[in-house]
């Protein structure tokens, strides 16, 4: 059995593809992926470099959707990947969704209340780790493995806080350090939902809908389901998605030593590589019959192609530091399941109110 954000060391648990079975998904409308015709999508297409007017001097003004990168393994190594994932995905589509949230409807309204601006939204990781059980299927996760796409359905139901709530501290804080059990009814509590400290201690935030004014407020999904799968119409439904709607969390096999590697060597010598070269580090899955499952969650912003070489990519997100390969971000062969990328794709989409 292979191990869910793992390293080859660590004790073994469930793979990713058993950790995403059993969650009913939400879809309550037509996917990009019927709507969007493949002539129409872009050959090359980024949420981190997205047109938003022109200067002066009739440069295009470019800005990143993309919410900020991440290490799941600071202060202590924690296999919280999905965790990672699932937030990094959904704060980016909160990140692209404010823009249309700020602007008023017909009615003249803005589901953002008056004297606030819109800015970047970073959801909590720790608070999945914390509080993350969805009562209709097995647990979310922990720092020995869990599933973006559970999370997403957890959030649907219970929502999730910013991390200027709750820190990522990459622990289980439920579990015992001499038994390693416990419970989530321990930390998912008010003090470790939202907190606050002063000179005199910590103490729990007030909660309210909009939050603001001493409250903090609740993040939730409305839509969420599986997206792709290693065909051609796969490859197209995670292209529009990612298009109309933003980033996807996807599983991949992330223990091939050509991308992971002793020491997260693997991908490094890559880019080192391909900078001597003057091509683009994409990585390319030499042994793809030896993918048995995945083992690690990524997600995905954007596609491209690579003139030189003639190659189709991902661009992906991971959760190592960006000290880790293009400062956290990396390149992966599209249309040829590379590392199984294509195989377990989830999407959500934002919401500043709980959804029936």
């Amino acid at each position: 059995m292979l191990l869910p954000c793992l390293l080859a060391s660590a004790t073994p648990t469930r793979t990713w593809s058993a950790l995403d079975t059993g969650i009913p998904s939400r879809i309550l409308s037509s996917i990009p992926g019927d709507l969007v015709a493949p002539s129409d999508l872009p050959s090359d297409f980024d949420w981190r470099a997205q047109v938003v007017g022109t200067s002066e001097h009739g440069d295009n003004v470019t800005v990143s959707m993309a919410t900020i990168s991440r290490n799941q393994h600071i202060p202590q190594y924690c296999g919280s990947c999905w965790a990672h994932a699932a937030t990094s995905s959904l704060s980016d589509r909160f990140n692209i969704a404010q823009r249309e949230w700020a602007a008023p409807s017909q009615s003249g309204t803005s589901p953002l209340l008056p004297g606030r601006r819109s800015q970047q939204i970073n959801l909590a990781p720790q608070f999945l780790l914390n509080c993350g059980n969805d009562t209709d299927a097995e647990d979310v996760g922990s720092c020995h493995g869990g599933s973006a796409f559970r999370s997403f359905a957890y959030i649907h139901a219970k929502g999730i806080v910013d991390e200027t709530c709750s820190p990522y501290r990459a622990k289980d804080l439920w579990r015992s350090p001499t038994t390693g059990e416990g419970s989530k009814a321990t930390t998912c509590v008010p003090d470790q939902i939202c907190r606050n400290c002063d000179h005199t201690g910590c103490y729990a935030v007030a909660e309210s809908p909009t939050g603001g004014a001493g409250t903090f407020r609740r993040y939730w999904v409305d839509e969420y389901g599986p997206v792709g799968a290693a065909t051609s119409k796969g490859v197209h439904n995670i292209m529009a998605e990612i298009f109309k709607r933003g980033p996807v969390a996807c599983s991949i096999n992330a223990t091939n030593p050509a991308f992971e590697g002793k020491g997260y060597v693997g991908y490094n010598s890559l880019v080192s590589e391909a900078e001597k070269k003057g091509v683009a580090p994409i990585f390319i899955d030499a042994h793809p019959t030896e993918n048995r499952d995945t083992t690690h969650v990524i997600s995905l912003v954007g596609w491209g192609h690579e003139a030189a070489t003639s190659t189709d990519y991902w661009i992906g997100r991971n959760s190592w530091g960006t000290y880790w390969g293009l400062e956290d971000w990396f390149l992966i062969e599209r249309g040829a399941n590379a590392l199984l990328v294509e195989e377990h794709c989830y999407f959500a989409t934002p919401s500043l109110t709980k959804k029936h």
